[in-house]
């Protein structure tokens, strides 16, 4: 298997914990290429990752239609360009002791990201243009 494919398949598996819809629709073969895949998550409005999450690859999210991502606790690293093209995404909350990649939210509007100060986070945001850091009392 090929570290695409592999990706590929980690991707399904993710989405499928996101949404019990979508979920169903992988187990009915509804969804069978990337294409689909991002169809669905293009439905917006929140998402809320997997507590055993440990790390977010380089893309993946890219170009959904999320506005609101909550990031667990547990999850260590968000990956180049994890987030972009969002162009719908306002909100998001990272823990405070995860690193981001570079141009994490590239060709997104604007940003609120909640974290802890003194974070990867905030310094992310003093050095990005398009991401405004928010001091989280859930940090």
């Amino acid at each position: 298997m090929t570290s695409r494919n592999m990706r590929w398949l980690l991707a399904l598996l993710l989405c499928a914990m996101l949404s019990p819809g979508l979920s169903a629709a992988l187990a009915h073969g509804e969804i069978t290429t990337w294409a689909q895949l991002q169809s669905a998550l293009n439905a917006g409005g929140t998402v809320t990752l997997p507590e055993d999450l440990t790390a977010i690859e380089e893309g993946a999210f890219e170009g959904i239609a999320a506005t609101v991502v909550e990031i667990p606790a547990g999850c260590g690293s968000v990956g180049d360009y994890a987030f972009r093209d969002c162009a719908g995404l306002t909100m998001i909350r990272i823990p405070a002791d995860c690193a981001l990649g570079t141009d994490v939210f590239d060709g997104c509007a604007k940003v609120y990201v909640f974290g802890a100060t003194g974070s990867p986070a905030e310094a992310y945001c003093q050095s990005h243009g398009n991401c405004v850091f928010v001091e989280d009392a859930q940090n």
